[in-house]
């Protein structure tokens, strides 16, 4: 077959080259490429031919191998059993040199095990004879060097080192000792540590001429590896003996608990400057920390056994300066501490802990708490009365004058603790609430109630501007309160602080709403009930000779009376905008009701006219004519009214209102006037 056959497939024959040729892809790829099946299979039959003839031209080609191919297998199993036979003879020696190697390893293993058995008993004994030498030599160091009260410094630190050297050995040949030689080296280290600890309190005691010493001995105890022996010491025989004289009830009776805590500081400046100096304030020894371990665990041991009345929560000012003092006190330590780390440690410690634990300043809140709101309750269980009428700190009413002097003890000095901060916050909150719904409770029996000399218009301006001057302190009080807070939750809680305020000056806001409406209701009931005189009016006029009106009615003043009243004592209480506001809510009502009961006189009116012209007409037998110059009652009647509808536009328009802005007021002035014409 031709190449030019091959090319003309409809498929590439390198793809049954590829790996991952698969029969099923190969068809849907060129069942639409090919044209049709039959097409498909007329190629791929074309490429199979092509197959066989090359198959046959290759075998031809390397025949001469092919049979070779098929000589060399022949035999091909006898060979396999012979290398076969070879292998296995291979892995039984392998085996066998496997094994010898396994039992030699064992063997080396074990003398190496014996090597080193040997090697540390070797080193055992040579311990044990450096104990027995060791031993005698400070025995004798002891009886010769020991014996004088003073002691040469070089003496004890060879002493040390020795001792030092000692005790390692003894660790190292321990199941050798017997037990006098484990006694006579504790003996030895007693003897040795007790010299020490009079070279100790002796370099304490020169410390102020020279620190040399005290540095030398302090050195000793950290090559000693007893840092806390030391500090035991300073504690039991230096701080103890003076905080026994100072910290007790007497001393307490007779200098107070802030005498005691200024002598507690004293002691730090007479007896702890040098030594503090070295350890604390140093690189040079490490290890030691002589103001927390020696004095504050001796001091705060003898607070809570010798003075434990102190922590006594009865007296709520007693209890809050002592606390103060304490906490004071607690922060002239922590200045001494080099830095933060040191700070950290001694607030952690467990007699901190216990100290601050020993101030119950739950029952302390208590205290305060009854001090607190008992007087604010006690003013709010009584029932709304003339004598809650006074007059302190801006306020009317006695209620929100103590409510805001309740809220401003709990943030003031002498009372406030930062460390309840949360429960004095909680307490405003509370005294705050209990305020609104004092307020909502008094609003609500109000109607029910009287107050002597007090009108309910009285009485709501004054929880009104009461209400306002309350909400006024807000701002001044929520800086009160973020200064208060612990300066580790400033930032969490500051913004909390005001938003409370916001929300809490937003409910009062709507309190003043709710009294705005009920002044409204108030006024739009006092004024109401004389509209319905318009009906009254026919009747004035009718068959009465009347002269013809030129003046408001006196219903109209009397609508009018307590409007003015009430605009003229609420501007100076209310404000402008807040007494706008109502009367333009007051005005509309009115006016509406106004207008509906003028509309329906004018319709009365007019129907009743128009009967008796029909009546007259029946009569006479002829269109009855009225006189130009007669005005009827009916006519009378329309003039009273207009004369009323002007005197209640003037009205409104001399409070600063246009008629255009209150609702029905135009439409009323149109009606009357087209009953006029």
């Amino acid at each position: 077959m031709d190449t030019v056959n091959l090319n003309e497939l409809c498929f590439d024959k390198n793809e049954f080259m590829k790996t991952n040729f698969s029969v099923d892809l190969f068809l849907y790829q060129h069942r639409n490429s090919a044209g049709s099946l039959e097409l498909l299979r007329d190629n791929l039959g074309i490429y199979l031919k092509f197959l066989r003839a090359s198959m046959i031209d290759l075998i031809n080609e390397d025949y001469s191998d092919f049979i070779c191919l098929s000589g060399n297998l022949s035999n091909l199993n006898e060979h396999l059993v012979g290398i076969s036979a070879e292998f296995d003879t291979i892995k039984t020696n392998v085996t066998t040199l496997k094994t010898i190697l396994s039992e030699n390893e064992q063997q080396i293993e074990d003398c190496l095990t014996k090597k080193k058995n040997i090697r540390g008993f070797k080193r055992q004994l040579e311990s044990l004879k450096q104990v027995h030498f060791l031993i005698e030599k400070l025995e004798n160091i002891i009886a010769s060097k020991f014996q004088d009260e003073t002691t040469n410094p070089v003496d004890i630190e060879r002493s040390v080192l020795e001792l030092i050297e000692l005790k390692f050995n003894k660790n190292s040949c321990s199941e050798y000792l017997q037990n006098e030689e484990v006694q006579k080296i504790a003996n030895i280290e007693s003897k040795i540590l007790e010299k020490l600890k009079e070279y100790f309190l002796y370099s304490l005691k020169t410390s102020k001429t020279s620190s040399d010493n005290l540095e030398r001995s302090l050195r000793i105890y950290v090559t000693l590896d007893a840092c806390k022996e030391a500090e035991e010491i300073f504690k039991t025989s230096i701080v103890s003996p003076y905080m026994e004289t100072h910290i007790n009830e007497n001393y307490l009776q007779t200098n107070g608990f802030p005498g005691i805590l200024n002598e507690i500081l004293n002691f730090i400046s007479l007896h702890m400057t040098d030594i503090l100096r070295i350890t604390l304030f140093s690189d040079k020894l490490k290890g030691f920390n002589f103001l927390l371990n020696s004095f504050w665990a001796n001091v705060e041991r003898k607070i809570e056994t010798n003075i434990s009345s102190i922590f006594a929560p009865g007296n709520s000012d007693v209890f809050y300066g002592k606390f103060k003092c304490s906490q004071d006190f607690l922060k002239q330590i922590e200045k001494i501490f080099p830095n933060e780390k040191y700070v950290e440690e001694f607030r952690r410690h467990k007699q901190t802990l216990s100290f601050q634990s020993k101030w119950n300043l739950p029952v302390y809140f208590q205290i305060c708490f009854q001090d607190i709101s008992n007087p604010l309750e006690t003013c709010l269980d009584i029932s709304l009365d003339k004598e809650k009428f006074v007059n302190k700190n801006g306020f009317s009413l006695q209620p929100f004058h103590m409510a805001l002097k309740s809220i401003e003890k709990c943030w003031q000095e002498g009372i406030f603790l930062v460390e309840v901060f949360p429960k004095f916050w909680r307490l405003t909150l509370q005294i705050i609430n209990r305020l609104r719904r004092w307020i909502i409770d008094s609003l609500d029996s109000l109607k029910s109630q009287k107050i002597t000399d007090l009108s309910q218009y009285d009485v709501l301006l004054t929880f009104y501007v009461d209400i306002v001057t309350f909400t006024s302190h807000f701002p001044s009080l929520s800086k009160t309160v973020a200064l208060k807070i612990p300066n580790e939750f400033v930032a969490d809680l500051k913004d909390l602080v005001r938003k409370t305020f916001d929300e809490s000056k937003d409910s009062f806001d709507q309190l003043l709403k709710s009294i705005e409406t009920n002044i409204t209701n108030l006024l739009v009931l006092d004024c109401g009930e004389f509209i319905k005189q318009v009906n009254d009016l026919p009747r004035m006029y009718r068959k009465t000779n009347r002269d013809v009106p030129t003046r408001n009615s006196i219903y109209m003043d009397q609508m009018l009376k307590p409007i003015r009243a009430f605009q003229e004592n609420s501007t100076q209480k209310l404000g402008k905008d807040t007494t706008k506001r109502v009367l333009f809510t007051v005005f509309e009502s009115l006016t509406e009701r106004y207008n509906s009961s003028v509309c329906q006189v004018l319709e009365s009116v007019q129907k009743t006219e128009d009967s008796l012209r029909r009546l007259r007409n029946v009569k006479s037998g002829n269109s009855f004519t009225q006189s130009e110059n007669h005005v009827s009652d009916d006519d009378k009647i329309r003039i009273q009214l207009k004369v009323d509808v002007v005197s209640w536009t003037n009205e409104i328009t001399k409070l600063q209102f246009q008629p255009s802005d209150i609702r029905k007021l135009l439409e009323l002035n149109s009606f009357v006037d087209q009953f006029n014409k």
